[in-house]
């Protein structure tokens, strides 16, 4: 969540450039972006793709605690 000192416009991405490098340290991977195989809140901002910093950043971590409770709950059987 952003606090209250952040704007919006600190917060926002827009075009596949800037959201890849924001998830992966790389403006090139637009690929991974705009194949959004793992479903991001990504949206249209005018013709352009966009996201928000934070809404990124909520997502991924959400998914990282639902994995973790995943493991946690159905540990693998060792041979």
């Amino acid at each position: 969540m952003m606090d209250q000192s952040q704007s919006l416009a600190d917060d926002l991405l827009i075009g596949a450039a800037a959201i890849a490098k924001f998830l992966y340290g790389s403006p090139e991977e637009t690929r991974d972006v705009y194949r959004n195989t793992m479903g991001l809140p990504f949206f249209r901002h005018g013709g352009q793709i966009a996201a928000t910093k934070s809404g990124l950043t909520r997502e991924i971590r959400d998914r990282e605690g639902a994995a973790r409770r995943e493991a946690v709950s159905h540990p693998k059987e060792t041979v």
